[in-house]
């Protein structure tokens, strides 16, 4: 311990500078993983609240007295996109949306890979929406991180709430 307090040259300030450098290096890819990960659990949640809407907006009620779930597929449709717009706020359509941070900076890109919209059918299948979505998110430290983050993201949503006429 005493040589190192007498040394002279200058190394000991250089290797602290260093162990910092790499704690903050560090503790930036902690951070940007985290924030990663906290906007892929927002989109799943977020996607999986609009196959949800979509489904439940789109139910007609013509068969509901007689036990029997079957929606309509052009409305579920509609309900599913304009979720992204309208609830969420999203810029975009036809299935690609953009979203933006306060500052006006890219947050991320959604792209609805495929929409699978089962309408139902009397004494058949009951209604259902599966969508697979691909998400690109914009990393905070581009220059010093490197590219952005995709994940994908599966959804599904199902009403089999009514039962038989029995």
């Amino acid at each position: 311990m005493g040589r190192i307090s007498q040394d002279r040259r200058g190394s000991v300030g250089v290797n602290v500078i260093l162990i910092l450098m790499l704690v903050v290096f560090l503790g930036t890819i902690v951070l940007e993983f985290q924030r990663v990960m906290s906007v892929r659990d927002t989109l799943e949640y977020e996607c999986q609240r609009a196959v949800n809407t979509a489904l439940e907006s789109a139910m007609r009620d013509d068969y509901r007295q007689d036990g029997v779930n079957i929606i309509d597929p052009a409305l579920a449709e509609i309900q599913f996109h304009a979720y992204f717009t309208g609830f969420m706020g999203l810029n975009g359509s036809d299935g690609t949306y953009t979203c933006y941070n306060a500052d006006g900076k890219l947050q991320y890109i959604l792209l609805v890979d495929s929409l699978e919209i089962i309408a139902g059918e009397i004494g058949g299948a009951e209604p259902e929406i599966r969508a697979h979505f691909t998400a690109v998110i914009g990393n905070a430290f581009h220059n010093l991180l490197g590219a952005d983050t995709v994940i994908t993201v599966q959804v599904a949503s199902r009403n089999d709430s009514i039962g038989g006429s029995g």
